[in-house]
């Protein structure tokens, strides 16, 4: 039987799921600007409901961005304390690849555009191709860019079908003008469900794609952003 504890504090929510042998439980909590202050109370909080100790989980998960640059480095920092701690592997999730499965569970197409809001006229973008039963596979890599200057790689771009998610679907003329595709569906209601995170997590575990306590950082994608200036007004 394997456990597994993962956090989610990439936007404004902070989640809490503890998976173990097929089943989960979950804490959620929406009171903003609380991520730090309530992490690990959740944490203590689903432990003792599924009463097991904190040695017992075989692996930590976490969503490690793109997402609030101040959500990500609570939840990295949180997660890899406990994992050095107790000397277990750190699972890294990303957060449009868990829209992306969200959304290949919920809709029939051959691939996912994920669009998310960044900041300054930019989004987070990333294309996936649907495997059937919620798998996903990246098709190019994860990035920021300008609406104006997405694009396909010719992998994306043989893809017929496609369904767009995320709130960076907001610049919509834009980003079918640049990219030279239409979805048959945009959906920007999708959200990450506790099930695909502690489902993933759980798969990613099982497939040894996990690194150790030290080796777990956030990804913001684009280093040279100034984190003070998008710190201002945070949701977190």
């Amino acid at each position: 039987m394997t456990t597994i504890l993962t956090i989610d504090t990439s936007s404004s929510n902070c989640t809490v799921v503890l998976a173990s042998d097929g089943q989960h439980l979950e804490s959620v909590s929406t009171e903003p600007r609380s991520h730090a202050k309530q992490l690990l109370s959740m944490v203590n909080k689903l432990l003792v409901q599924a009463n097991i100790d904190l040695h017992v989980v075989d692996a930590f998960g976490v969503v490690s961005g793109p997402g609030s640059f101040t959500g990500l480095r609570i939840g990295v920092g949180s997660i890899q304390g406990l994992a050095f701690g107790l000397n277990k592997p750190v699972v890294l999730l990303s957060s449009l690849e868990l829209l992306a499965t969200q959304a290949c569970l919920k809709e029939s197409s051959g691939g996912v555009l994920v669009v998310t809001k960044a900041r300054s006229d930019e989004v987070y973008f990333a294309s996936y191709k649907c495997r059937g039963d919620g798998i996903v596979e990246l098709v190019g890599k994860e990035q920021v860019v300008a609406p104006d200057a997405m694009g396909l790689t010719v992998e994306a771009a043989s893809i017929e079908s496609w369904c767009g998610v995320g709130d960076g679907w907001q610049y919509h003329d834009r980003i079918i003008d640049a990219l030279g595709v239409i979805p048959l569906k945009i959906d920007d209601s999708i959200l990450i469900n506790t099930q695909t995170l502690a489902d993933l997590a759980c798969l990613k575990y099982q497939q040894c794609q996990f690194v150790a306590a030290e080796h777990a950082l956030p990804c913001y994608i684009k280093d040279q952003l100034d984190y003070r200036k998008s710190n201002q007004g945070s949701s977190v």
